[in-house]
């Protein structure tokens, strides 16, 4: 089974699957490159071995290029492993919910609450629910609609208590979850009634 090195960072983690696949080619490129600098070596009368100027070029672009690539995965590592800490704050603290929704705050986050309940025998979030409220909210422009799935998830998770385990499975759900116009309406009207009071 693939194991993501930044589970929490679906953008990030494909780039570095992308860095990482580039460095094993390059690398193979390198290798390649010794080996038919090596094979002239071998086979060159003593005293007349000289490296030709294509494998001087090629080696040299090859290293260089690996020193890049490796440098931007650390990059890439460090700054998840910098922002994380602010990020948990930040999430902590900052409300998603706009307009008449943050004067009806709490009424919003119960309904959430019995919305975002988990299945019997799971103690997860009932993820498909909770998508579902979140897009109502969006499109009735109460709910800042420019967060990411991290943040949005981590919202979500505070509030009601309730534990998502996959932030891919939620991105992935938040983007192409299918719409159940049945359920839109019904959280609609939910929160039209709160909105009212």
């Amino acid at each position: 089974m693939k194991r993501d090195i930044l589970p929490n960072h679906p953008k990030l983690q494909k780039a570095i699957n992308a860095l990482v696949a580039s460095m094993f080619a390059i690398a193979g490129g390198l290798i390649v490159v010794c080996i038919i600098d090596w094979t002239d070596w071998k086979f060159a009368e003593p005293g007349e071995y000289e490296t030709t100027l294509v494998t001087e070029i090629l080696g040299t672009t090859f290293l260089v290029t690996l020193f890049f690539i490796f440098t931007a995965i650390i990059a890439i590592v460090l700054y998840i492993r910098f922002t994380k800490s602010t990020f948990t704050d930040t999430a902590q603290t900052v409300s998603p919910l706009l307009g008449a929704a943050k004067d009806h705050e709490s009424q919003i986050i119960a309904l959430l609450k019995s919305i975002a309940q988990p299945e019997p025998g799971t103690n997860k979030l009932n993820r498909a629910n909770t998508i579902h409220f979140l897009r109502t909210l969006k499109e009735m422009q109460l709910f800042d609609s420019a967060l990411d799935g991290q943040h949005q998830k981590a919202w979500v998770e505070q509030v009601t208590g309730y534990k998502e385990k996959s932030i891919s499975a939620f991105n992935q759900a938040l983007d192409k979850q299918k719409a159940n116009p049945k359920l839109v309406a019904e959280y609609r009207k939910q929160l039209e009634q709160i909105i009212a009071e």
